[in-house]
């Protein structure tokens, strides 16, 4: 369970940070700088960063990765609204944090 959290989590935050990318880089053009558009360039570079984050810590703490991972898709759908691209990270970074948050109850095995 821990692997998939770790492989769901990392996957669902490179897309993301892929439409967090391109959601910045719109805002810039867009934007006139005002700071509504400051903190949308904000959270969507880091709410994909907290999914990567979350996902990489899903071996060694299952629960701060899930909700990092949650936090992170919290953010992503915030920013990004829930459309069929954007369900793509959101959606793989809830399946990851409900992965970690059901590997947290299995014991860890000592590896050889």
């Amino acid at each position: 369970m821990r692997i998939a959290a770790l492989v769901v989590g990392i996957l669902g935050g490179i897309v993301g940070l892929i439409l967090g990318f391109t959601s910045y880089s719109l805002l810039a053009v867009a934007g006139n700088g005002s700071s509504a558009v400051v903190v949308y360039q904000v959270v969507a570079i880091g709410a994909p960063v907290l999914t990567l984050i979350g996902g990489g810590l899903a071996l060694s703490r299952p629960i701060p990765a899930a909700i990092l991972m949650i936090i992170g898709a919290v953010g992503m759908a915030y920013v990004f609204g829930f459309s069929s691209w954007t369900a793509i990270p959101i959606v793989l970074a809830v399946v990851g944090a409900i992965l970690a948050f059901l590997g947290a109850g299995h014991a860890h095995r000592r590896m050889a």
